[in-house]
Parts: C-alpha cells; structure tokens; sequence
C-alpha cells in the first residue's frame, strides 16, 4: 500500500470522528470539580497511549521484527482515530500497513499480528475489568459474559489447536497454503506484565479522571470499569469507537459503583471528550514524528 494510500485512510478516519462525535452529542464541556486531578488524568492517558505504543514494538520483537521506538509511535498515534471507521478494520490495519513501508514482512502477517496484539490488549483489559465487576459486586449481572470473552480470547490467543484450526480454516476458504503468525506460550507470558502495565495506567487515569469532575467520595475500583468498557466498545465491531457501547457499560458500572444516576451519565459520556484529548496527543506525537522521519 502507497504513502497516499496511508494519507487517504488517515484523512477518513478524522471524518469519521468527526461525524461520529457530533452525530452523538459528546463535545459537551463538564464542570470540572478538581483541576490537578484533570491534569494528572491527562498525565496517564498519554502514558497509557505510550505504553500502548511499546506493547505494539514489544509484539513486533518477540515475532522476530525489529522497529524503532520512533516507527512504533508514529504507526500507533497516525491509526488511533481507525476504530472510527465503521467495521474497524483500519483498528488493525493502520499500524501494519505503515510498518510495512519500512520493512521487508508482508502485509498479512503484519496485520495478523496487529490482530494478535489488539486481542492480547483485549484479553488483559477483560481480566482487569473482570475484577472490577467483581469488587463492585456485578458478578451476577456481567459475570458470565465476562467469562464466556475470557474463555473464547483464551483460545484464541494461547491454544496451539485452535490456532490450527483457525489456519486451516482460512487456507479452505482462500484455497492457498496460509500461515499465521504464532509466538510461543513463554514468549507470550512475557508481554503479560507490559499490558498490565498498560491496564494499570488506563485505571488510574480513568480514576483520576471521575475525581476530577465528580463532587462525590471516588473509590479506587471506579477506575476498572474503564478498562472494561474499553475493551467491550471494541469487541463491538458494529459500532464505531464503541460510541454508546462504552458509555452504556460504563453507566452500569459505576452505578453498581456507588455513584448516582446523575453522575454516572456525566462522567459516562465526559469521558469520550477526555479520550478524544488523550488521542489527539498521540495523534499529533505521532504526525509530528512522521513528519521528521520522512524529511
């Protein structure tokens, strides 16, 4: 794929925001109650983007390519806006086809590692939603479907079986010998603690972020729901950046939470203007160094 190519999706991703964001109402202001907290929340957001940043390098390396710190953040911030693209495809795509300009390693397997890397993030922000949902007591409400993703995702991502049939699956549908990127099970136990990392800092943030414009006492659990909303707005492929999946979840969450109706709308739907700000960041890191590697 061309450097316009590249340019192209980059543009309809930033019209796709755009639309989405004034189709659903969510660049409304709130009233911020504790603003060192907003700065601090800010502070994590983009350290969890750059953590994410590194998890993606991380994924490339253990599969053998090898990319600079500066390639991984510019194919992560100029793709961030993707997942507003209805289908999400370009969720995956965007960072494997720009890798691909400066490497010899064909586009599929880039993308399928790109998949791999988007379920790895998955898989962690379930299991740190999961015991969020758990704390809070909605174990009996969401337990289930929790478990049932956790289970699915688990195979997906660590069963040698599975990963054969999913193959040979593909190779009777394209009818052509196909391989699919696989790293072994100890390669994969050590990007564990990197996506923790990562969650950790989405927690923290989205905590410091609910203080900020709460009036109210904030527990420090309120900030997993995030990470489980998070991760279930991109399982919903239907519905681009998860807008209305996320912040639905995330109403009932903090709800179940402690927090009053009323403020668990507000910070529901604040948060997709508190996102747009972190992704604008790296968006803008990301354009920025692009900008200066090509000259």
């Amino acid at each position: 794929m061309k450097r316009k190519h590249i340019d192209f999706f980059i543009y309809i991703s930033l019209i796709f925001l755009i639309y989405a964001l004034i189709k659903n109402r969510y660049l409304s202001l709130p009233s911020i109650k504790n603003w060192p907290a907003l700065c601090l929340s800010v502070l994590f957001l983009l350290g969890f983007y750059l953590s994410s940043s590194f998890n993606w390098q991380m994924m490339l390396r253990k599969h053998e390519i090898f990319i600079s710190p500066t390639t991984s953040l510019s194919s992560f911030g100029l793709s961030v806006f993707g997942k507003y693209i209805p289908g999400k495809i370009w969720t995956v795509m965007g960072q494997a086809v720009y890798v691909s300009e400066g490497t010899h390693v064909p586009l599929k397997d880039l993308s399928a590692i790109s998949l791999e890397n988007l379920l790895f993030h998955i898989w962690t922000g379930l299991i740190f939603g999961g015991v969020g949902v758990f704390i809070v007591g909605g174990m009996r409400l969401w337990g289930w479907i929790i478990l049932l993703f956790l289970f699915i995702l688990t195979l997906v991502l660590w069963s040698s079986v599975f990963h054969i049939f999913l193959e040979k699956t593909i190779r009777l549908i394209q009818r052509r010998e196909i391989k699919i990127p696989r790293l072994e099970s100890r390669l994969k136990m050590s990007l564990i603690p990197w996506f923790s990392l990562n969650m950790l800092l989405l927690t923290l943030a989205f905590y410091l972020f609910s203080v900020a414009i709460c009036s109210g006492r904030i527990s420090l659990p309120v900030g997993l729901g995030f990470p489980l909303a998070g991760t279930l707005g991109l399982m919903a492929f239907f519905a681009p950046g998860g807008l209305g999946i996320r912040e639905g979840i995330l109403i009932g969450y903090l709800k179940l939470a402690g927090i009053s109706t009323q403020e668990a709308v507000t910070i529901s739907v604040s948060s997709r203007l508190w996102v747009l700000m972190g992704e604008s960041l790296i968006f803008i890191l990301g354009y920025y160094l692009d900008k200066r590697r090509r000259g």
